[in-house]
């Protein structure tokens, strides 16, 4: 099975949790008490699973890291990613969480900082997510490339895999 390599001490953790009936608002109260770079909630049904995520991730890691970002903020590359689109407000509409609904959070940061956070997100009621997703592996990764894609024109590539 693939893996995506972060960087040396970084890494990330997916959270189950019902949103609220204003997600965005909800995600922006949890960046404040957070830690981590990267704090995105999402709508589960359109990942096949961790490593697609990770794959994604991966991709908005990368972007980030060298200023090639589909948006301002990772979380909306990251988004995008998993819309596959060039449109913000169609990601958002289309993978972000949504009112009420099952959701994802996920966290992308150093490991002591993810650490931090899921202790806090635990005693909030998120859950870690485990054994979720739809789909074979061979479909996470031909998404992610379709992802990749959205970033040719910025010259955005793929993570390393291993």
């Amino acid at each position: 099975m693939g893996s995506v390599r972060f960087e040396e001490g970084y890494g990330f953790a997916v959270m189950r949790f019902v949103a609220s009936g204003d997600p965005a608002g909800e995600a922006r109260e949890l960046r404040k008490a957070a830690r981590s770079l990267i704090l995105q909630p999402f709508d589960p049904s359109l990942s096949r699973g961790s490593l697609h995520v990770q794959l994604l991730l991966g991709q908005t890691v990368r972007a980030m890291r060298t200023g090639q970002l589909l948006a301002r903020k990772a979380e909306v590359d990251f988004l995008m990613r998993l819309a596959l689109t060039d449109q913000i407000q169609k990601a958002i509409s289309l993978a972000g969480a949504k009112p009420h609904g099952e959701a994802m959070l996920l966290l992308y940061g150093k490991v002591e900082d993810l650490a931090h956070d899921e202790g806090v997100l635990a005693e909030m009621g998120f859950r870690r997510a485990e054994g979720w997703g739809t789909g074979p592996e061979r479909e996470s990764f031909a998404l992610a490339e379709r992802a990749a894609l959205l970033g040719i024109g910025k010259g955005v590539t793929g993570p390393s895999v291993a």
